[in-house]
């Protein structure tokens, strides 16, 4: 008798494509450059024009809202996959210089 477990029930992240668990692990790193970068925005705007009605929201538009709302997992993989391999290529041509 030979006994075979259900993987997908045992860990059920492995149901997912290798590149999507990837993804998901640079998904904090990404999130959190994003939003400092907000957020350096936002100072910078607040240094210059001042705070004189409290902080100033740095808000997507709706055009990136829109955007958002309809992003697919493909669509996902696919911005991961061009970002990583832009960045890779970026780092192998400084190392080459």
């Amino acid at each position: 008798m030979v006994v075979q477990p259900n993987i997908k029930l045992m860990v059920p992240r492995i149901s997912s494509s290798p590149f999507m668990e990837f993804l998901v692990q640079l998904c904090p790193i990404s999130f959190f450059s994003f939003f400092f970068l907000f957020l350096s925005v936002r100072e910078s705007l607040e240094r210059k024009f001042g705070k004189h009605g409290g902080a100033i929201p740095v808000v997507p538009t709706s055009e990136i809202q829109a955007r958002i709302a309809v992003t697919s997992e493909k669509d996902i993989v696919h911005s991961g996959l061009a970002y990583t391999m832009e960045r890779s290529a970026r780092q192998i041509m400084c190392t080459v210089n």
